[in-house]
């Protein structure tokens, strides 16, 4: 005799992908508000600051590892090529 799971048996993928899909683009929104965050507070700070800044050796390598860490996740470089490091 076949036993009936009701429904959470016969199609987890119905009932799981949905709400997958919205943890999914409730962290996607989330990533998108901390980064549109970040991006204002730079604007702010960078306002502040003189026409130059002069990176040391430890910093341009601190900066260059976590571009190296957030490859393919943001578009890191853009950021901080854009910035003068000499």
């Amino acid at each position: 005799m076949r036993q009936d799971h009701g429904l959470w048996c016969k199609q987890p993928a119905q009932i799981l992908l949905p709400l997958l899909a919205l943890l999914a683009s409730a962290t996607r929104q989330d990533l998108a508000n901390q980064v549109a965050y970040l991006k204002e507070e730079n604007r702010v700070l960078r306002e502040r600051l003189p026409k130059r800044l002069v990176a040391t050796d430890k910093e341009k390598w601190l900066l260059k590892h976590y571009e190296r860490r957030a490859a393919g996740a943001f578009q890191v470089t853009a950021v901080v090529r854009s910035c003068t490091t000499k």
